[in-house]
């Protein structure tokens, strides 16, 4: 088998367990991150489906069920205390909560070859090699270029014409409290949603709401418009998340991707810069790691034959998949959350009778 060489951009936590994946089937690689160190990001993110599988893979499955928060219980409540449903996630499997930067540890951790600073400068497709020139002026050549760079990902435009990011005109903003909720909880207004995910140092908090289009500059102006935004929910509760809250509050617009392309001259996409999904679908980093377990497992078989190819085509088309049925839960949880009287009273009914489709 002729030997290949690949080029991992980025070193998110898709490119980590692509480059973890990669050196377990013996395929050498580079990984680039532009980066000059990793950000430290707290909030929480849940590790279930597909992701328990590639987890153990990549092995960090151990850490995770070590170090993360089974969730035992889940609760829906409205605004006001009304509860809506409770539901057992272990009927739908394993299922942990632990943060986004203990998942990128603990891959990192199995990684000591990235090179931080660096991004491509140019690339050029002849004759069936990428041709890269890095932002340091050094130059390689590699069989194929895996872009893992995230949702605002250069590689996806290289291949792909106009934007592939959708607006879902919700922002999301993620702070860090001390007190610790042993379930995980959901609480919904008209136009607004908080959800609460127990971790081990205490208690991920996701405030989400419809967005007027308003970007923030200061912690102040965050505090200032989630007290305004959420006026509806018990104030001092609210008041109180803040005055509880670690320093840094993380705050982002919702936005989805959805790549028509996701291979193409020598280019291959995975994590968010195919398929940036939702928050709400709790799914994003799952799909990440699964997309790279599954991709060295292809190319394990090489990369020259047409049978190679033809099995990359099988494997992008049972991860967009994956991708539209994450997609489809997102959206079905915003509409949910964010219904509109009097269709409420219908849509606690049908959630309190089929909890599992939530």
């Amino acid at each position: 088998m002729k030997q290949i060489k690949i080029l991992i951009a980025g070193a998110g936590i898709s490119g980590l367990a692509a480059a973890i994946s990669l050196s377990g089937k013996g395929i050498p690689f580079r990984i680039i991150e532009q980066k000059k160190e990793w950000e430290k990001r707290g909030y929480a993110m849940a590790v279930q489906g597909e992701g328990i599988d590639a987890a153990a893979s990549l092995g960090i499955i151990r850490d995770i069920r070590t170090t993360g928060v089974k969730r035992t219980l889940k609760k829906i409540e409205t605004y006001n205390g009304k509860l809506v449903t409770s539901r057992v996630p272990e009927q739908q499997g394993e299922n942990y909560t632990v943060t986004r930067n203990f998942l990128h540890t603990v891959l990192a951790r199995k990684v000591s070859n990235v090179e931080f600073g660096l991004s491509i400068k140019e690339a050029s497709y002849t004759g069936g090699k990428q041709h890269v020139m890095f932002s340091n002026g050094t130059e390689d050549t590699f069989d194929l270029i895996i872009g893992a760079d995230g949702i605002n990902s250069p590689l996806r435009d290289s291949i792909n014409t106009g934007s592939s990011i959708r607006y879902a005109g919700i922002g999301v903003w993620n702070l860090m409290i001390k007190d610790y909720f042993p379930d995980s909880i959901e609480i919904w207004d008209k136009n607004t949603l908080i959800a609460f995910y127990p971790l081990k140092e205490g208690t991920s908090v996701s405030l989400f709401s419809r967005l007027p289009g308003t970007y923030f500059s200061s912690m102040e102006e965050r505090k200032n418009y989630i007290l305004a935004r959420f006026k509806g929910y018990r104030q001092k509760a609210v008041t109180s998340l803040l005055q509880n809250a670690e320093p840094d509050i993380f705050f982002g617009s919702v936005r989805n991707v959805q790549a028509p392309v996701w291979f193409d001259n020598g280019i291959i996409l995975i994590g968010d810069a195919a398929h940036g999904v939702s928050p709400l679908s709790g799914m994003g980093a799952n799909l990440a790691m699964a997309d790279a377990v599954g991709l060295a497992e292809i190319l394990s078989s090489g990369f020259s034959s047409d049978a190679t190819h033809n099995n990359l085509m099988r494997f992008i088309n049972k991860r967009k998949a994956a991708a539209e049925k994450a997609f489809k839960t997102g959206n079905r949880r915003k509409k949910r959350a964010f219904l509109q009287a009097p269709f409420t009273l219908f849509r606690n009914h049908r959630i309190n009778s089929r909890p599992w489709r939530y």
